[in-house]
């Protein structure tokens, strides 16, 4: 609903092996979405087959082979964008510092990850719950010839099987520490103790304030609740499961909205009239399903 897809190419990953699946493709292409059809992990005829919850992290592992595009965002399958995703100003830092955003916070809920790793991890880039998730099209490869190397040799699936079995890792935060250990000149972190913030369009579930406040700011629809001016403070900048609070915030939402509205300004006006209804949609409770 939020993005310029004449820029931004939003691609379904689903198994080839399911037959549900590839019956959700067809009408997902009628849409004009990018599929791709991933096969099962070659191990899973030896080692037994992995679903759900390890198969999209082992999948996200592979987004390179999935993606050309120079940067990859990943969005969980329980993910959701709220607000308009600008193409620069929801990835970067700024203008001076074209860096991707990466917004941790101190602690280790995956205890995991330094399994993978290797090393100490002191970082959790999954707990805020800010999606999407960027990362260049090189760092999978980098990070997977890392765990390979790091694993005394073994092949990064061998890896995976071993560290995926209690499922108490999160392949955000490897991804995430491995960037911004080995990659720092194209990544920079910005914690939830750094009261400047950094902007996020997206969340794991949501929230239907956030909603209503990316529409109302993105599109000036639904701004007569009286609620949004207080919940607008920390729309943008919020980190999930952890206190923050941002320095002169309403600037800082000002002025990516002003980017926003810049830019939608030079987007095809059909777009922008089918982002419109489908708030205007959202805020009537009601939905139009593409796919049932």
């Amino acid at each position: 609903m939020f993005v310029d897809r004449n820029t931004i190419d939003v691609l379904f990953v689903l198994d080839d092996e399911s037959r549900e699946d590839h019956i959700l493709g067809d009408c997902l292409k009628k849409h004009n979405y990018s599929i791709k059809y991933e096969a099962s992990p070659a191990f899973t005829k030896t080692k037994g087959n992995i679903k759900g919850y390890d198969r999209q992290q082992w999948s996200t592992f592979y987004m390179d082979y999935l993606s050309n595009s120079d940067y990859i965002g990943v969005i969980d399958a329980d993910g959701m964008l709220f607000t308009f995703m600008h193409p620069f100003y929801s990835i970067f830092a700024s203008n001076d510092d074209k860096r991707i955003m990466l917004k941790p916070m101190a602690g280790d809920h995956y205890h995991e990850d330094k399994l993978a790793l290797k090393f100490d991890n002191t970082l959790d880039f999954m707990w805020t719950n800010r999606m999407p998730m960027w990362y260049r099209w090189e760092t999978y490869q980098n990070l997977r010839n890392y765990i390979s190397l790091a694993w005394n040799g073994s092949s990064f699936d061998d890896a995976f099987i071993e560290f995926s079995k209690n499922q108490g890792y999160s392949q955000f935060t490897i991804l995430s520490t491995y960037a911004s250990l080995f990659e720092s000149n194209y990544y920079r972190i910005i914690m939830n103790s750094d009261t400047r913030g950094a902007v996020s369009v997206g969340s794991n579930r949501g929230r239907e304030a956030d909603i209503r406040i990316g529409c109302c700011r993105s599109f000036h629809i639904g701004c007569n609740d009286t609620s949004l001016p207080e919940l607008n403070k920390d729309h943008l900048l919020r980190y999930d499961n952890t206190e923050f609070a941002a320095i002169n915030a309403t600037e800082k939402n000002d002025a990516y909205y002003a980017y926003v509205h810049e830019y939608l300004k030079q987007m095809p006006s059909y777009m922008v009239s089918n982002m419109k209804k489908s708030c205007e949609l959202f805020l009537n409770n009601k939905s139009i399903p593409i796919c049932i």
